[in-house]
């Protein structure tokens, strides 16, 4: 009695014998269908943002058919606490938060490691330079303490 199969590279029918079953299921009906699934096939996925479909080499991580794809979903992806948007902009040649850009533009350098710059109403969307103020991490942190107690 055999056993009908279909195989998985070229959807071709194929017969094995039960005995053939028991070892290992068959899930191809020849060497070269094997080869081709085992070699570095491509494999169709869809985009995350466009949902267009695109290859990709098997055991790949892409996720995205573009770099453009793939910057619109960490746009759209990061938000700051309490749902806030902390959008990003370019400064100095680098890409950085807006509201460091215009300390930075005022300042007219960059912001070193240690700086930060806190918004004084506490309110993230409003980044005008009179709310901004620049101070070290431990002072940041002191504001912080007083305000939640």
């Amino acid at each position: 009695m055999k056993v009908e199969r279909v195989c998985e590279i070229c959807s071709k029918k194929f017969y094995r014998l039960p005995c053939q079953l028991r070892n290992r299921p068959y899930r191809f009906c020849s060497i070269k269908c094997r080869g081709i699934f085992y070699s570095r096939m491509p494999k169709i996925i869809e985009c995350k943002v466009c949902k267009k479909k695109f290859k990709i080499k098997k055991g790949g991580k892409v996720k995205f058919c573009s770099s453009k794809c793939y910057w619109k979903f960490l746009k759209s992806k990061y938000n700051g606490n309490n749902g806030n948007k902390y959008p990003w902009t370019r400064s100095f040649g680098r890409r950085t938060y807006v509201h460091r850009a215009v300390v930075e533009k005022n300042i007219g350098r960059k912001l070193v490691k240690g700086e930060i710059v806190h918004h004084k109403n506490f309110n993230r969307d409003d980044n005008r330079l009179e709310n901004l103020q620049v101070m070290s991490q431990s002072e940041h942190i002191k504001i912080h303490m007083i305000y939640e107690e």
